[in-house]
């Protein structure tokens, strides 16, 4: 699958942008094109907690969610819980057939409703162009898939941040009023870890290698020691054939890239493709080949197999 928008939302979109959602902010109404599984929901009640998904069929660490946001709705859906995951037009092909298509492939791993957003003018990020994409996302300034958001029983926003960060505000949220102070200072915590991935990159770009290794080292021994996606984005960027890094910390890129196939059970396509670049990288250059190419031919998603097939052809001409 693509490459973390991390990397993609650094490049195009200003961090200094304040945004105009936040915790405690009243949630935007729903812009939906079409409900796909479950009733459609016209607006939030009183005895409701929402926790809305915004997701994509190439993005790996989205369908990596699917379990957990089923979860989420089998445990607390008799509490009040309501789980809506929603898909928007974007510029990988993330269309209606796609999202559909995806479905009927999940079906019974999604347990929650899925929606496919109305089509907005304009594109946020020059990616996504979804009108709930644009009154959440954006409004929050957010640069990372997937992100969730949860609305408590008020109709305030009282969670932003990755679905498997939210069990807990959740539960809080169903129990009672939700510590909006605390919640707010936890997402402080996690907006400076992107902060320093993104230190880690201008680090990276400038060629400064020396020195994103040294930034590196702390953070996987410090914030990012269990973040799989993290860990990914450093172990990838080095090992990527596509890089010309001058002696690359070999030993450091396995470490990430490891933690971060093993975390993911072997299941994300991004990262399998960055191991099979490390396997390179390393000298294994028959097997990182034919893993690649099994990447390729099981991938169904053009924009994917467009990304993992540069690397293959790279792999092939200098193997």
């Amino acid at each position: 699958m693509l490459t973390s928008l991390i990397l993609l939302f650094a490049q195009t979109q200003s961090a200094t942008i304040p945004p105009t959602l936040s915790l405690g902010s009243p949630a935007p109404a729903l812009a939906i094109q079409k409900w796909l599984k479950g009733q459609p929901i016209q607006s939030f009640d009183k005895d409701h907690v929402y926790l809305i998904e915004f997701w994509a069929t190439w993005c790996g660490p989205c369908m990596n969610a699917i379990h957990h946001l089923s979860a989420l709705q089998k445990q607390y859906g008799p509490k009040g819980l309501e789980v809506i995951s929603i898909a928007a037009p974007d510029r990988y092909g993330n269309d209606l057939p796609t999202i559909k298509k995806c479905i009927k492939e999940h079906d019974a791993k999604m347990a929650y409703r899925i929606a496919f957003d109305a089509e907005s003018e304009k594109a946020y990020m020059g990616v996504f162009r979804g009108q709930t994409i644009h009154r959440y996302m954006a409004a929050a300034n957010w640069q990372q898939y997937p992100v969730s958001f949860v609305v408590d029983k008020a109709g305030k926003v009282v969670f932003i941040g990755i679905p498997s960060l939210a069990d807990g505000v959740i539960e809080e949220a169903l129990r009672g009023p939700v510590d909006v102070t605390k919640r707010a200072q936890e997402l402080a915590v996690y907006k400076q870890s992107e902060d320093k991935i993104n230190d880690y990159f201008s680090l990276f770009n400038a060629k400064k290698f020396e020195e994103a290794n040294a930034l590196a080292h702390q953070l996987i021994d410090g914030p990012f020691k269990s973040d799989a996606k993290m860990n990914w984005l450093i172990g990838n960027a080095i090992v990527d054939v596509l890089n010309d890094v001058p002696n690359p910390d070999m030993a450091l890129a396995e470490r990430c890239i490891n933690m971060a196939v093993q975390a993911t059970r072997g299941n994300d396509v991004n990262m399998n493709a960055s191991l099979a670049c490390l396997k390179f990288r390393q000298g294994k250059k028959a097997e990182a080949i034919a893993l690649m190419r099994k990447l390729v031919s099981q991938s169904e998603h053009p924009a994917e197999r467009e990304w993992m097939q540069k690397r293959l052809d790279i792999m092939l001409k200098t193997r």
